[in-house]
């Protein structure tokens, strides 16, 4: 199965990415540029993690944030948003 990239689908990177800067939202004419700081972090269509997997990213990939979800989650000992992001 081949994936597109240029989709626009969700993702929790669970304290594994750099944001800068924080914001609340943003449009999406306005990505805040990102790198995934971690092996493997999945790449889901929707916010949950029973969300069907779309694709894994390593650590040092770049990624363009477009915004984030308004609720944390927490996932193991980890809490944080779900973001948006482009590839």
């Amino acid at each position: 199965m081949k994936i597109n990239t240029k989709k626009i689908v969700l993702i929790f990177l669970y304290l594994f990415i750099t944001i800068a800067p924080l914001f609340s939202q943003i449009s999406l004419t306005d990505l805040v540029p990102a790198q995934i700081q971690n092996d493997q972090v999945r790449f889901r269509d929707n916010p949950s993690l029973a969300a069907n997997l779309i694709r894994l990213f390593n650590n040092g990939e770049k990624v363009g944030i477009i915004s984030k979800t308004d609720f944390i989650e927490k996932i193991n000992d980890t809490k944080n948003f779900w973001y948006y992001i482009k590839k």
